[in-house]
């Protein structure tokens, strides 16, 4: 499944270039250049997932989130600007925004803040705690992993990273995402430590299932459980 954003931001040039980086990282995205367009498409029971710009003309950011909570359950990430982020931010959370971005902000921030908020919005796979995937199975209290029926040894990392491939199999996650959720770190595209864990991760998956597949490469995106 591909997760559909919509970005409610009246900067046609911002807007327009916040759709072309999601979209190359695998997203669908729809936008408004307007709040009441934007209440309106919000409404689509397609809408994964909300950007909705604050500041736009004629309502306040109070008033938008409101109108937006109470027309979609999709989860929200509000902008703020860097003058209304003190004051302002916890009011937005309790008004139902499920994270705020201080603008101005690099898009790599945006699509790990996409990626994140989604995770948390994920409905878990199954309520006991086990995930699977093809003959994959994760299981959750016991932190322990099965491909083909054959026991894998993971580090704590390595369980982390196929956990997160397992919530959401059907959608790429990125280097920074997994880097900054997992490590609690801010992400340099110099760091080979996902890459070196992945690569790991999958040479324990190969040898225990020389015939399986199970984490695909999306080139200059991330990576996500190969279909």
């Amino acid at each position: 499944m591909i997760n559909h954003v919509l970005i409610i931001e009246d900067n046609k040039e911002m807007n327009d270039s916040l759709c072309s980086f999601l979209q190359s990282h695998g997203y669908r995205t729809t936008a408004a250049y307007s709040g009441l367009v934007g209440l309106e498409k919000a409404r689509g029971r397609s809408i994964d997932l909300i950007v909705l710009d604050l500041m736009l003309p004629y309502r306040s950011g109070s008033e938008m989130l409101r109108e937006v909570r109470n027309r979609s359950e999709a989860p929200v990430i509000a902008v703020v600007s860097e003058e209304m982020q003190h004051a302002s931010i916890a009011e937005f959370l309790q008004l139902g925004a499920d994270d705020c971005i201080v603008a101005p902000f690099d898009p790599g921030e945006l699509l790990t803040r996409v990626e994140n908020v989604l995770l948390t919005a994920a409905k878990p796979v199954a309520p006991s705690g086990l995930l699977t995937w093809k003959d994959l199975v994760l299981h959750r209290e016991s932190k322990t992993v099965t491909a083909a029926s054959r026991p894998v040894v993971l580090t704590a990392k390595e369980f982390e990273i196929l956990e997160r491939l397992m919530q959401t199999p059907d959608r790429v996650l990125s280097k920074e995402s997994l880097f900054e959720s997992i490590w609690n770190d801010k992400y340099t595209y110099e760091d080979k430590t996902i890459n070196t864990h992945i690569s790991n991760l999958r040479t324990k998956l190969k040898k225990a299932n020389p015939a399986g597949d199970y984490i695909e490469t999306v080139w200059g995106a991330g990576y996500k459980c190969a279909d």
